[in-house]
């Protein structure tokens, strides 16, 4: 039963998100192209009308692709954020926990659900990517050729930083990224588990959310300047000095200490307030 209900709600997450997959996919074929004429059509000197179209085409594609890229994440966080407050905290929720499934399991499909969309999301943008450069730069070198200037970019990368430093960094990003996709499905979770002990319940959500990521940016800005005012001072290596990398992994693991304390703080009120606390419209 817990696999046909995580089924039911993955598909109706994908049936409206596929399009904005779509959407990006073609755009990323549209830039390839004008990528494509830019770098292999001679244009005549004279002919300004031509170069006139090509570079408004390169321009507006590759402009598009960037837009793309920034909001389909957002797309699919607004979609979670709908889909979970109707089924869940609006009318329909009265159907939604009359099924045979507790609130922890309604909430952990949920969930699990959203962080494998976003993981598609992370794939998909990968994948668009690749398309609108790669035909590009196999018209200057061969995959071989390609592929080994980036894996010596690579380990010039880590020859630089060291190979220990390196993996330590490597790890450390991944790991975070794997939790703010976490976090990303569960503060919107926990500001509308909260709200919606409210009589305006949209309302307290939305500024649940504004003044917590407020808050929050502020705390992280402050640091940032702290920490950068402490490296003027002397205190610390150069941001940009090799010498600085301790420090720079013991920030890592401060994020990543951070974010997973977070994310377990946004769960289990979250948990409790629709367990326990909750209020249906």
């Amino acid at each position: 039963m817990l696999k046909k209900l995580f089924k039911y709600e993955f598909k109706d997450l994908v049936k409206y998100i596929k399009f904005t997959w779509f959407g990006i996919l073609g755009i990323a074929v549209l830039t390839s192209v004008s990528l494509l004429l830019t770098v292999n059509i001679v244009v005549n000197p004279g002919d300004s009308t031509t170069s006139l179209l090509l570079t408004l085409f390169s321009t507006g594609s590759s402009s598009l692709m960037l837009i793309g890229l920034s909001v389909v994440m957002l797309i699919t966080l607004v979609l979670f954020v709908v889909r979970f407050y109707r089924s869940m905290l609006s009318n329909e929720g009265y159907l939604t926990h009359s099924l045979p499934f507790s609130a922890d399991q309604l909430l952990n499909v949920k969930l699990l659900c959203g962080v494998l969309i976003f993981i598609i999301d992370v794939a998909i943008m990968a994948v668009a990517v690749i398309v609108a450069v790669l035909p590009t730069l196999l018209t200057q070198a061969t995959i071989g050729e390609a592929l080994r200037a980036i894996f010596i970019l690579i380990g010039e990368i880590y020859k630089n930083l060291g190979v220990g430093y390196g993996i330590a960094l490597t790890f450390e990003a991944v790991l975070i990224a794997i939790i703010s996709v976490f976090t990303s499905c569960l503060f919107p979770v926990f500001c509308m588990s909260i709200g919606q002990r409210f009589k305006n319940r949209i309302v307290v959500s939305v500024i649940l959310y504004i003044g917590i990521q407020w808050g929050l940016q502020m705390i992280g800005s402050f640091a940032w300047f702290v920490l950068m005012i402490v490296s003027m001072m002397g205190g610390l290596p150069a941001l940009e000095d090799l010498a600085f990398l301790p420090t720079v992994t013991v920030i890592g693991a401060v994020v990543i200490v951070f974010e997973a304390a977070a994310a377990l703080v946004f769960y289990f009120v979250s948990r409790k307030m629709l367990t326990k606390k909750l209020n249906l419209v």
